[in-house]
């Protein structure tokens, strides 16, 4: 089949299929997208049918497939990706009114974060201070969850602050009740979502606004008040206790 590439207004690259001439009949398309080479020891999540249909062909005749692939399912099957998100320097990086590190560290082991830290950054090579950034924000800023997490009902577990009910295939709740596992799905996603933006591209700010929300077509306050918060965090700023074992 020949092939052809455009892109959409939102940012998606779509393929173009021209298939050969057929006879009258219903023909399965299966289409396998390219698959990256990186963290499938991870999570290595297949294609099943996702990318197969059936498609009625009308006798000598070609037909025009098109095949799009969302970010979603980019970030879940590891399929390379262009992903394009415009910067927006008015997007505010001061902090809202609900933000409370008082709350945060009440409703959340701080002491415990130095050594699981190095290790999801070190095993994805995100940057510590990215990883620290977000679950600070995260923390700070979603310090209300705790009711619902006594209840067992949030879907969005702290510090890394991951919806399991929107990435069911990748995470289950009770390994984001797991604080080392929770830091190396946040680990995971910034990595995937960094693979995924052309290398000038790869800013804090851009990164932090994609991983709150995969689908932004621009800088939000979110990302800006990340990169905030990585120019003015330490990576050694939490204390690493005597014993961290006895804190998981």
């Amino acid at each position: 089949m020949g092939r052809d590439n455009t892109l959409e207004d939102s940012g998606g690259e779509v393929e173009i299929w021209q298939t050969r001439k057929h006879g009258i009949n219903t023909y399965n398309l299966d289409v396998r997208p390219r698959i990256g080479t990186s963290h499938h020891d991870y999570r290595d999540i297949p294609l099943g049918d996702s990318f197969r249909h059936d498609i009625p062909f009308q006798g000598n005749q070609t037909a025009f497939v098109r095949v799009k692939v969302s970010r979603k399912a980019s970030m879940i099957h590891d399929i390379p990706y262009n992903f394009w998100i415009e910067d927006d320097y008015s997007a505010s990086a001061e902090a809202p009114w609900h933000e409370s590190g008082i709350l945060a560290s009440r409703t959340n082991k701080f002491l415990a974060w130095p050594q699981y830290i190095k290790a999801s950054a070190a095993r994805f090579a995100v940057p510590e201070i990215l990883l620290l950034s977000i679950a600070v924000m995260e923390t700070t800023h979603g310090w209300y969850d705790e009711p619902a997490e006594w209840l067992g009902v949030n879907k969005s577990i702290r510090p890394m602050n991951i919806n399991v009910s929107y990435w069911p295939m990748l995470f289950s709740e009770e390994d984001m009740y797991d604080p080392a596992k929770n830091f190396d799905a946040g680990a995971f996603m910034l990595k995937r979502i960094a693979e995924r933006l052309a290398p000038n591209d790869r800013t804090t700010r851009k990164i932090a606004t994609l991983y709150r929300n995969l689908n932004a077509q621009a800088v939000d306050e979110y990302g800006a008040r990340v990169e905030f918060f990585t120019k003015t965090l330490r990576p050694d700023w939490l204390p690493i206790p005597p014993h961290p074992e006895k804190l998981r």
